[in-house]
């Protein structure tokens, strides 16, 4: 990829990826249960897919981008 379509949304997805990696991390090892680890990782999925699509304004990464945001739960 030789460019990045959208800088800044896409630089502003790094901290919800990352909080989700450490709330992951920091529920198994506060020994919680593993469920909620899941939730953490989801979070940190939301944030790869919507920085796949500001990144390269893609279809395919803007489903991963936007059905989370529809879906019910």
């Amino acid at each position: 990829m030789p460019y990045v379509a959208e800088f800044v949304n896409t630089l502003s997805n790094l901290p919800s990826i990352l909080l989700g990696l450490y709330g992951a991390i920091a529920t198994v090892q506060g020994g919680v249960r593993s469920r909620y680890a899941l939730c953490y990782l989801g979070l940190s999925f939301i944030g790869i897919g919507s920085t796949g699509f500001h990144a390269s304004l893609k279809w395919e990464w803007q489903l991963l981008d936007e059905l989370p945001m529809v879906s019910e739960v």
